[in-house]
């Protein structure tokens, strides 16, 4: 039973990451399988945007982050048993929950072990969360970092990124601009511009080097 429905889970979650990480992602999925029935069972744990576009890794490979996840997490002894980029692989898939704490949480996680490459779509995704703490956290764990493969990755998918931007800059109006009336001091703007690279709507290139 669990093995059927680790592959179902697997087949739900393998278009979110590179063919090369078709093992990982399964021994996660089978740890998934292993814990509580998720809580919106006609998604199969797992809401999709069919409409969204693909992300195109630097490995040139191409995925579909999932809109949102509705999985228990594992147990601290469950995630001893896994590896480096299944841990990456792990921390992806709960950035996208649909519990903005367990979200935040593990971006922090992803980012104390290192973020590689199929990682960047689930990064730059959490830039359009309409949660601001995220949003701060996300630019707080970018300081000091190599920006460089970031600003690659958001210039391949520039039209993804313009969609972030413009969801991130509908959740200010929406929700925070009570508390940060002026744009410029708002931590989207900061982040977008500061680490993505990304300016204003219509941008169509992005500088690699951060200015």
């Amino acid at each position: 039973m669990t093995l059927f429905r680790a592959t179902a889970i697997y087949k739900k979650l393998k278009s979110g990451f590179p063919r090369s990480e078709g093992k990982n992602l399964f021994a996660v999925c089978k740890l998934l399988a292993r814990g509580k029935a998720p809580r919106a069972l006609a998604f199969g744990g797992v809401c999709e945007d069919t409409r969204a576009r693909k992300w195109e890794l630097l490995c040139g490979e191409y995925v579909q982050v999932p809109y949102r996840i509705y999985f228990s997490e594992c147990t601290e002894e469950q995630l001893c048993r896994l590896g480096s980029a299944q841990r990456a692989i792990y921390h992806c898939i709960f950035s996208r929950s649909h519990d903005g704490f367990v979200r935040e949480r593990h971006l922090k996680e992803l980012f104390a072990a290192g973020v590689p490459d199929f990682a960047l779509p689930y990064v730059v995704k959490s830039g359009e969360d309409y949660v601001v703490e995220i949003l701060q956290t996300v630019y707080s764990l970018f300081a000091g970092k190599d920006l460089a493969d970031l600003r690659k990755f958001c210039g391949r998918n520039i039209k993804n990124v313009q969609t972030c931007h413009s969801r991130m800059m509908s959740y200010r109006q929406e929700y925070y601009r009570d508390i940060c009336p002026i744009y410029g001091d708002y931590v989207g703007k900061a982040l977008f511009e500061e680490c993505f690279g990304f300016f204003k709507t219509g941008q169509r290139v992005i500088k690699i080097y951060p200015e």
